[in-house]
C-alpha cells in the first residue's frame, strides 16, 4: 500500500507522547500532491546506498518525466484527471495548495522503451550514474541509476538493456551545460519525448520548449 504525504496538523492531529489518539474524520485529510503513478520500483541492491547517490521522497517518483510522443492520448487523459482533481478538490492552506483525493495514474506504465545501458545514460550527461533509493531506505534500487547535473537529479529505470523511464527530481529550473543540452535536444527529437509534470498539468510538448526549460527558462 503506498503511503501519500498528507497534511495532518492544519486540524490538530499533532498529538503529545503518550497522549491518547485523536479520531480523525478521513474527509478532513489532505494530500500534499494531487497525484502520483500507480507503481513505483521494487528492486534493490545487496549494498547499501552508497555515499553520493541519490534520494527522493518516494512521492517524487515519475511526477516530472520524459514520455514517447506516441502516448499522447494517454497523457491527455490522465491531465484531464489531475485537472479535475485542481478544481473540485483543493483546498487552499495559506500560501499552499492541498488537495482532497489524489489521482493515481496507471495508463502509461512504461512512458518509453528503447535500446540503452548505463554507458548510454553516462554519455548523455558526461558523467557516470549514482545509485538511487527512496529517502529512508537503506538499499538502492537495482535497476535505477542517478546523473545530478545542473542543481536538479536526472534518474533512469534501465533493464534488459531498455530504457524505461528517465525522470527529473528538481525543485528549481537546472542550468545545465551547452554540451548536456546539446545531447539532451538530439535524444529528445530522436525519440520523439515530450516533458511532462504531472501535479501541475504541464506538458512541454516541443523539443524547443524542453530545452528553453534545460536552459533555465
Amino acid at each position: 500500500m503506498r503511503l501519500f504525504t498528507l497534511i495532518l496538523t492544519l486540524f490538530g492531529a499533532t498529538t503529545a507522547i503518550g497522549a491518547p489518539l485523536e479520531k480523525i474524520d478521513p474527509n478532513q485529510l489532505l494530500y500534499t500532491t494531487p497525484t502520483i503513478n500507480d507503481a513505483i520500483p521494487t528492486a534493490l541492491t545487496e549494498t547499501p546506498l552508497l555515499p553520493g547517490g541519490v534520494a527522493t521522497h518516494e512521492d517524487n517518483w515519475r511526477q516530472f518525466e520524459f514520455v514517447s510522443s506516441s502516448y499522447k492520448q494517454q497523457i491527455e487523459k490522465e491531465l484531464e484527471h489531475i485537472n479535475e482533481i485542481w478544481k473540485f478538490k483543493s483546498v487552499k492552506t495559506g500560501e499552499y495548495t492541498a488537495f482532497r483525493n489524489v489521482h493515481v495514474r496507471k495508463l502509461i506504465p512504461s512512458p518509453i522503451s528503447i535500446p540503452f545501458t548505463q554507458s548510454d545514460f553516462s554519455a548523455l550527461f558526461g558523467q557516470k550514474p549514482a545509485s538511487f533509493a527512496f529517502l529512508g531506505s537503506s538499499h538502492a534500487f537495482r535497476d535505477v541509476h542517478a546523473i545530478q547535473s545542473g542543481g536538479v537529479a536526472f534518474y533512469a529505470e534501465i533493464s534488459d538493456g531498455k530504457l524505461s523511464t528517465l525522470g527529473i527530481d528538481s525543485s528549481s529550473a537546472p542550468t545545465l551545460t551547452k554540451d548536456t543540452i546539446s545531447r539532451l535536444a538530439t535524444f529528445i527529437k530522436k525519440n520523439k519525448l515530450v516533458l511532462v509534470h504531472w501535479p501541475s498539468r504541464t506538458l512541454l510538448e516541443s523539443p524547443g520548449a524542453i530545452v528553453a526549460y534545460l536552459n533555465g527558462k
